[in-house]
């Protein structure tokens, strides 16, 4: 039987992991980048804007609260849900009243949706945390229904955490997608979204050669300079697109298939970890481990071990 949920106050669990510039960095398990939060706001101190390094679910459980996002601000009440990209500085701040307020969140890298993508579909799940339309699209109101649907997902992860088989992972992972197909379909077709979504589609199309490359060569040395040529566009304008795109930069994303492939070969060969490293595009067995490390959580000699 799944534990029930554990509400816990959200200042002191934020505000530490704060830093003076506003960023928030979370504290991740590197080797599945997903947490879900029930959080109980404070009624007398108010967090201050953050931007997050990662994308967020924010489910509105209970009371009043203003959303503050970038200079605009909006009154959340009970079922509706926001949308945050870690693109601009974000809070919930406290209204009149002595009602309690509370939220479950869910926080994720874009990684753990593109982990394991050998087609390079994956980026357009995340088309609803990449839009650049109007301000107030990023809230869903409760009477659209797709909060309340959203909530249901929110549940069933809460039910498989602590992801520590295969099959929890898998069924976190389902959910979650889910939830983002419910999103996507929310905004393709609500009135006045339909030319800004396709305007994000578009942008992966464009990208599809990059992303073919990076499957076809992912062994080779491959460079911002080499995909910025492929699009014929300069370097920064294709740091930016690919940024915008899929969530990531090149170098994360590059990095990121480099390693589910040399995942596959550590638990499917016995080839060697160097000879591996070379295979997989990283000339460097060192650099190799520091990643693979920083992805996963262990040294490949230990992912080996476990497989």
């Amino acid at each position: 039987m799944a534990a029930k949920p554990r509400w816990e106050p959200a200042v002191p669990a934020i505000v530490p992991r704060i830093a003076d510039n506003g960023h928030q960095v979370w504290p991740f398990d590197p080797s599945f980048p997903l947490d879900l939060r029930f959080w109980l706001l404070n009624r007398e101190r108010d967090i201050r804007p953050h931007q997050p390094d990662h994308l967020e679910l924010i489910y509105h459980e209970s009371g009043d609260v203003i959303y503050q996002s970038e200079g605009d601000e909006y009154l959340l009440r009970k079922g509706d849900l926001v949308i945050v990209n870690g693109n601009g500085y974000h809070r919930c701040r406290r209204t009149e009243g002595r009602q309690v307020r509370s939220e479950i969140v869910i926080k994720f890298l874009p990684r753990l949706i593109h982990e394991g993508d050998l087609a390079g579909d994956s980026a357009r799940y995340l088309i609803p945390f990449l839009l650049e339309p109007q301000r107030s699209s990023k809230i869903i109101r409760a009477e659209t229904g797709i909060a309340r649907q959203v909530a249901h997902l929110f549940e069933e992860i809460h039910r498989s955490l602590p992801a520590q088989s295969e099959l929890a992972k898998l069924t976190i992972k389902t959910c979650l997608k889910m939830i983002l197909v419910s999103l996507l379909d929310h905004y393709a077709a609500e009135r006045g979204m339909r030319e800004i979504f396709d305007r994000a589609n578009n942008s992966l199309a464009r990208l599809d050669p990059v992303l073919r490359m990076i499957r076809e060569r992912y062994e080779l040395a491959l460079s911002v300079k080499d995909a910025a040529s492929l699009l014929g566009v300069s370097r920064w304008h294709f740091m930016h697109l690919f940024k915008t795109a899929t969530g990531e930069s090149f170098v994360t994303y590059v990095n990121r298939y480099r390693v589910s492939r040399a995942k596959t070969l550590l638990a499917i060969t016995d080839k060697s970890i160097a000879q591996i490293s070379q295979e997989t595009g990283f000339c460097d067995q060192s650099y190799f481990g520091t990643v693979f490390h920083k992805l996963t959580g262990m040294t490949p000699l230990r992912y080996r071990r476990q497989q």
